[in-house]
């Protein structure tokens, strides 16, 4: 196919998306509702996939020990808890330790006040082999008279993991559902053109086209409204995303409200959700193309 033909086929379907205008619009507004659930949708997983250490920590017992302890305190803590067999793993985080990562958040503030080590208090962090043991552990260590606080996420982590799986199954659902709805738009679009071009067909078959050149416009059509659909998706949810992410996140990357949670990072993740909307879009479109010209281009 040479350039010129090539050209006068793309202003081709332009034209004729033109004469279909508002089914036209309401596809690609199909389309931008089905790519935006998508994104969201998408944006979440990936965002809870990123943060997969965070939430592993909430499933964390952190049994913190009073400041004043003395190493043969520390040294009988921490032999009853290897003899529990309820735990699976145990992390001993010295003052000094805790001290190292308290200053990577509070550096000048600590400085100023003239605060060391001995302040913050020594602490094991527990994880248990069954969970349904957790509550009668934390009410065990609450009350030796050693331990100063205990922290345990159970709750939080639950109520993550049961809602996060109900948002992935409804906006899963629901992006099925928008997508189907944008394919079946896109072909009455398209279904609709043919037979507004049924005349124009049968003379180009009549004086030699190839049913590909007869096909190809539909094609592009299709894509071109998936493109257009993608577009507005993308300029809609990265904004979202980025108003989002300046929300929470300062402009050395670190998380504002001490969440422990992070963004996924703003570039990268834009990158992506662009490339996914474009090939998402326009192969929506292409799929709703190829289904009417299947069914209703006798030629």
């Amino acid at each position: 196919m040479s350039a010129t033909n090539g050209l006068r086929i793309i202003k081709e379907s332009f034209t004729n998306l033109s004469r279909n205008r508002v089914l036209t619009i309401t596809s690609i507004f199909t389309v931008f509702l089905t790519l935006l659930l998508i994104g969201v949708f998408g944006l979440f997983l990936l965002n809870i996939a990123y943060n997969t250490n965070a939430l592993d920590d909430m499933l964390e017992i952190k049994i913190f020990i009073v400041p004043e302890a003395d190493i043969y305190t520390l040294n009988q803590i921490n032999e009853k808890l290897y003899k529990d067999e309820r735990i699976a793993s145990i992390k001993y985080i010295s003052q000094e330790q805790a001290f190292e990562e308290t200053k990577k958040l509070f550096d000048k503030d600590l400085i100023d006040l003239g605060l060391g080590a001995d302040f913050l208090p020594a602490s094991f962090v527990v994880t248990l082999h069954n969970y349904d043991d957790a509550d009668y552990f934390v009410e065990t260590m609450k009350a030796m008279p050693e331990v100063y606080k205990v922290v345990y996420f159970k709750d939080s982590f639950e109520f993550t993991a049961k809602y996060s799986k109900w948002v992935q199954n409804i906006s899963g659902t629901l992006a099925l559902i928008l997508a189907f709805l944008a394919i079946f738009l896109i072909s009455n679009t398209i279904r609709l053109t043919v037979y507004s071009r049924n005349e124009e067909v049968v003379i180009m078959k009549f004086m030699g086209a190839t049913e590909s050149r007869i096909k190809i416009p539909f094609v592009i059509e299709g894509g071109l409204i998936g493109f257009f659909g993608a577009i507005i998706s993308f300029i809609v949810i990265g904004f979202a995303y980025v108003k989002v992410y300046s929300a929470f996140v300062d402009s050395s990357g670190k998380d504002m409200f001490l969440t422990g949670l992070q963004l996924a990072p703003l570039k990268e993740t834009l990158l992506m959700v662009f490339a996914g909307f474009m090939i998402l879009g326009i192969l929506l479109g292409i799929i709703g193309s190829l289904m009417a010209i299947r069914k209703h281009l006798k030629v």
